[in-house]
C-alpha cells in the first residue's frame, strides 16, 4: 500500500502536535550525533567523542533547577 492510500482520520491539531514531536526527536538525534567526529573514522578506524558538546545538550535537557549545577564527570 502505498503511503498516499492511507486514510487517516485524526484531528489536524493531533496530527500537528506528532508532527512536532517528530522534528522535536530529529533535532535530538542531530544534536546528538553532532558529538561524534567522524574525521578519522574511515583512515584510523575510530571515532571522537565530544563529552563537553554532550555535557552541554544534557545539562539543558535536565530540569531547570539543575541547569545551574555544575556537573561532575565520572567513568
Amino acid at each position: 500500500m502505498k503511503k498516499s492510500e492511507i486514510m487517516v482520520s485524526m484531528p489536524m491539531t493531533t496530527y500537528e502536535e506528532l508532527l512536532s514531536y517528530k522534528e522535536n526527536m530529529q533535532k535530538l538525534t542531530d544534536d546528538i550525533l553532532a558529538c561524534f567526529n567522524y574525521e578519522f573514522a574511515v583512515t584510523e578506524n575510530r571515532l571522537e567523542f565530544d563529552t563537553n558538546k554532550a555535557l552541554k545538550l544534557a545539562k539543558h535537557l535536565l530540569p531547570v533547577r539543575f541547569q545551574n549545577k555544575s556537573i561532575i564527570k565520572t567513568e
